[in-house]
């Protein structure tokens, strides 16, 4: 995962005034379109989707009669090991630049790099499997699936823990405005860290004696 903050340039000026300053939403807008139209590489990598891009906030001007100077974009770009950081970030930085240049009255945009997590698998080892394994012992129906980058598990991964992004009650409407939980799972997913935890204890104390 991959997410930076676009800080977008025009010039300040009367909106009613006889001439026009660059506006710095519609210079925003030609890198929106741009970065909109890019289509990322496909993901040749077992287990992983495709690379994908996402504008997912604009911020910028104020009432009606001010041409604004600034307009701020954040990006999300979920990367792959076919498309790693480094690749996004030549892709933000070349829109970019490319779209200064084309606005030669304003100051350059600036990239704020805001985060960053590498992409990974979890690994065959038993502190990564541990949960799959509770979740088996108590009937839980769990499959592995693709985890999105807001879990601990992409912090530990990029410190070379083995992990897993762990299990979840049942969910509606994720990520959207009325997203619920089923209480009746609780109890379920409480047993199953619970057993996890203490099979990795036995285990470890098995190995030190």
């Amino acid at each position: 995962m991959y997410r930076v903050r676009l800080h977008v340039h025009g010039v300040a000026s009367h909106a009613g005034g006889r001439t026009s300053t660059p506006n710095a939403i519609g210079k925003a807008a030609e890198i929106i379109t741009r970065l909109s139209a890019v289509e990322l590489p496909s993901n040749s990598s077992p287990g992983f989707p495709p690379g994908k891009l996402t504008v997912t906030e604009i911020g910028g001007g104020q009432g009606y009669s001010v041409t604004p100077d600034l307009c701020s974009v954040n990006i999300d770009i979920r990367t792959t090991p076919d498309f790693d950081d480094a690749a996004a970030e030549t892709l933000i930085c070349r829109i970019v630049d490319d779209t200064d240049r084309r606005w030669p009255d304003t100051k350059p945009a600036l990239i704020e790099h805001v985060q960053h997590w590498p992409p990974y698998a979890h690994p065959h080892s038993a502190p990564a499997t541990a949960l799959f394994a509770a979740t088996a012992a108590l009937g839980i129906d769990t499959a592995a699936k693709i985890a999105g980058p807001s879990n601990i598990g992409n912090y530990l991964a990029g410190l070379g823990i083995p992990v897993t992004a762990g299990s979840d009650v049942d969910k509606i409407g994720e990520h959207s405005t009325d997203k619920r939980i089923r209480t009746d799972t609780i109890p379920l997913v409480h047993a199953a860290y619970h057993c996890a935890v203490r099979d990795l204890l036995t285990s470890a104390n098995t190995q030190t004696h």
